[in-house]
């Protein structure tokens, strides 16, 4: 049986997270990643910040998964920066 995929959000994003979440799965790494920072890049002049924090994590968590710590470290920077917090525990994936 296949793995159960769940899905962030409604509309476009959550459309564009399905889909990242497919094209991972596939193997296309490039195409993933190309989605997820759209998905960021779209919510980050506007004022929906708690919707911006899904796809930051998803972020984080796909270039850690793909041993990209450095990237990631900035990416979770963003994301304590955006939450007001000093720093956010980075996740371990396994």
């Amino acid at each position: 049986m296949g793995q159960k995929i769940t899905v962030v959000g409604t509309g476009y994003l959550g459309a564009t997270h399905a889909v990242h979440l497919v094209r991972a799965a596939q193997g296309r790494d490039a195409a993933a990643e190309t989605l997820l920072r759209e998905a960021e890049e779209i919510l980050r002049p506007t004022a929906f910040r708690r919707h911006q924090i899904a796809p930051l994590e998803a972020l984080a968590e796909f270039l850690r998964a793909r041993d990209r710590d450095d990237e990631a470290v900035e990416v979770e920077e963003e994301l304590a920066a955006l939450l007001g917090t000093p720093r956010v525990e980075a996740r371990t994936t396994g």
